[in-house]
């Protein structure tokens, strides 16, 4: 048996964040650049309404931080029932299924 660390302090300290210089990944600033080079670009964020490892509040926050880009589409914030791992429930796979086919849906 190996243990399981939800968090592990030497992985942590020697990540290569790669180009972000806050010590934490992060996406936001890739996500607004291809929104502003492609304004059809479609974002779908799906948060299990339970999940403490990935807050929903937390992404809508950070959603909110971003500043307005009149042409881009506007990123959708979707909360499902359950919680890291919500497509382990039917209706949470029903939900993030749906989700992805609008979001396709919308590209054709």
């Amino acid at each position: 048996d190996i243990s399981y660390r939800l968090l592990n302090g030497e992985v942590t300290r020697n990540w290569d964040y790669g180009t972000s210089g806050q010590g934490y990944a992060g996406v936001m600033n890739d996500l607004q650049r291809a929104r502003s080079l492609n304004p059809a670009l479609g974002v779908v964020i799906v948060n299990g309404s339970t999940d403490l490892v990935t807050p929903y509040l937390a992404s809508r926050y950070l959603v909110n931080q971003l500043p307005s880009l009149s042409d881009a589409k506007p990123i959708r914030l979707d909360v499902v029932e359950g919680g890291h791992m919500m497509y382990l429930r039917p209706d949470g796979r029903r939900a993030l299924k749906d989700a992805a086919s609008e979001l396709y849906q919308a590209t054709q």
